[in-house]
């Protein structure tokens, strides 16, 4: 299905939806004084998306989370596309 989403552009909508509710579980284990990770898959079509890492922000706010443990994750052909883009990001 992410191939599709890709391609009606509602992975970005996705993508945000699943940020969301992987910082929510890692607010629960945090609650719950498990020390857990997440790591998180970025299309490569989000590395256009410039507001990403304020989105990121703003939802790191707003579970109270601390940023260690989070692990974003981007296939090298994503790197290789836009390796000035994804650096920013």
């Amino acid at each position: 299905f992410i191939p599709l989403a890709e391609k009606t552009n509602l992975i970005k909508e996705l993508t945000y939806w699943v940020i969301d509710n992987a910082f929510k579980q890692k607010r629960a284990w945090i609650d719950s004084n498990l020390p857990l990770g997440i790591a998180v898959n970025l299309s490569p079509y989000l590395l256009n998306d410039l507001l990403l890492p304020d989105k990121i922000d703003e939802l790191i706010k707003k579970h109270e989370i601390p940023i260690d443990n989070i692990c974003f994750e981007i296939t090298e052909t994503g790197m290789l596309n836009k390796p000035e883009i994804a650096m920013d990001i």
